[in-house]
């Protein structure tokens, strides 16, 4: 039954979107430290089960994630052991230390999602892909 206009009770559902769940959501990396790293750096992340995990360029990690509506808090990172090239590793390392020290999101016009932390001043962006877009590794 819809809400009538003098009603108090009120339609919330712009509301329930904007403090939507990132559960069973699925993100490539945009921008690092506000610069444009999709062509450089093949970095993905997943959202499943209170569980996060992905590819951060060079290894994959893994770790534990809780949100309340726009908060988020991630621990327990652990990642793979991998060594590649010194550019990759250092994104790859300013990405896992964003996540770590996670404290909101939000999701922007374009449907990205915006994550910051309390470590930089500047958000990290990912844009959104599908499931089968992850690595295999990354979504267990």
């Amino acid at each position: 039954m819809a809400p009538q206009e003098n009603s108090p009770v009120k339609d919330t559902s712009d509301t329930a979107q904007a403090s939507a769940t990132l559960d069973r959501t699925y993100w490539r990396v945009k921008t690092l430290v506000g610069r444009d790293v999709s062509g450089e750096l093949n970095a993905s992340v997943a959202f499943r089960n209170n569980r996060l995990s992905g590819r951060a360029g060079c290894n994959f990690f893994f770790a534990e994630y809780s949100e309340e509506e726009n908060q988020l808090h991630v621990e327990g990172i652990t990642t793979s052991k991998k060594i590649c090239f010194a550019a990759v590793m250092q994104k790859e390392k300013l990405l896992l230390r964003t996540l770590a020290s996670a404290d909101r999101f939000e999701k922007d016009e374009n449907g990205n999602l915006v994550i910051y932390s309390s470590r930089s001043d500047v958000p990290v962006v990912f844009r959104p892909i599908s499931r089968t877009e992850m690595p295999v590794l990354a979504v267990r």
